[in-house]
This record gives C-alpha cells, sequence and structure tokens, in this order.
C-alpha cells in the first residue's frame, strides 16, 4: 500500500540488551512501559566510549522504564563451567 503498516508487534514489551550499542540502537522499539534488561558484563565506561558521551547510558537516552540489571554474561560462564566449553562457545 501507499501507507506505512503498523502491528502490535512493531514495538517491544521487554528489550534485552546485551550491550550498550544494542541498547542505543534498539531502545526506540521499546514501549514506553517496556521493561529493559541489560547484561552489567557489558556495560562498563569502555564499552559505551564513542557511543555515549557519559558513562552512563540509561540516563543519557532518558530511558525512564524499569532497567534490569544483572551480570548475564558471568552467570553463562558459571553455569557451563562445567560443561568443557572454552570462551568463544559460551
Amino acid at each position: 500500500g501507499a501507507g506505512r503498516v503498523y502491528t502490535p508487534g512493531d514495538k517491544c514489551d521487554v528489550l534485552v540488551a546485551m550491550n550498550a550499542a544494542a541498547l542505543k540502537t534498539q531502545y526506540r522499539y521499546a514501549k514506553s512501559t517496556a521493561c529493559i534488561i541489560i547484561d552489567t558484563d557489558c556495560f562498563q565506561a569502555k564499552d559505551a566510549e564513542g557511543r555515549f558521551t557519559t558513562d552512563n547510558p540509561i540516563e543519557e537516552l532518558g530511558i525512564k522504564n524499569d532497567v534490569i540489571a544483572a551480570p548475564i554474561t558471568q552467570m553463562v560462564k558459571a553455569c557451563l563451567a562445567d560443561s568443557g566449553m572454552d570462551n568463544k562457545a559460551y
């Protein structure tokens, strides 16, 4: 058609951002009531360098949503520690 079609799936209710770059590019697709889950292992100051002007991407983007911050990478490594997998396989 001539116009853009919007569906209920155009905006997400939950956004999982595994790094600062993903948060910056995908936040616009989250509903204002969306829950945002971030991997704190990949949200250090060095990870935001060049993408953000401050060390706090959440504040800089003006995010007012619920944010759940968890060390996801560390938790996955701990769960798979006895599996024999190397870092590339995580």
